[in-house]
């Protein structure tokens, strides 16, 4: 299973999936490390530069050729998806995937965050937005990067428990359909 998260700079993204997904066995892939391999190989220099260009010119092809490289056999968490077009072809692509989103407040995300996340996230919500649709309205689960790695850990376990009711009661259907 992939759990995709999403969330504003600081909102806790990285810090929760480091620290509490791999405790249950997930491995973390971060979407920029992937994109600086594939860029590696390519042998192209600006990394950043290149995967904006490729995504807006074909935004199916770039994130189905970044998603070629997450390995759909194992539980991972995957860091991160910002687009509500980016979602949409991730869900085409990989069947067992899911998003959660990282919530924050606002003061203590200003406190974690780089000079330049401010306009990056102004930037990222408009990428959340596409056509009148909502990156957030698709995500499956919300963490409070606020709260504590105790009360993260819960909702995981919790978030755990419900996709896995989700997969039975969809097998259940499944069954019933070809009956």
């Amino acid at each position: 299973m992939i759990i995709a998260l999403t969330g504003l700079h600081g909102s806790g993204k990285s810090y929760f999936a480091r620290n509490i997904p791999p405790k249950y066995g997930f491995d973390i892939l971060y979407k920029n490390d992937i994109i600086k391999r594939m860029c590696k190989e390519k042998e192209i220099e600006n990394w950043h530069d290149w995967y904006i260009k490729s995504f807006n010119n074909n935004k199916e092809k770039t994130t189905t050729e970044v998603l070629s490289h997450i390995p759909t056999d194992k539980n991972v968490i995957l860091d991160a998806i910002h687009s509500y077009d980016e979602w949409m072809i991730a869900k085409e692509y990989i069947k067992d995937i899911y998003l959660a989103v990282l919530i924050a407040p606002e003061d203590i995300r200003k406190e974690r965050r780089d000079e330049k996340d401010e306009e990056k996230d102004i930037k990222r919500i408009s990428f959340w937005h596409s056509n009148d649709k909502c990156l957030l309205t698709e995500s499956s689960w919300a963490f409070n990067g606020a709260a504590s790695l105790e009360e993260n850990e819960r909702s995981f376990l919790e978030f755990l428990k419900y996709i896995n009711s989700k997969k039975i009661k969809e097998k259940v259907l499944e069954r019933k359909i070809k009956l």
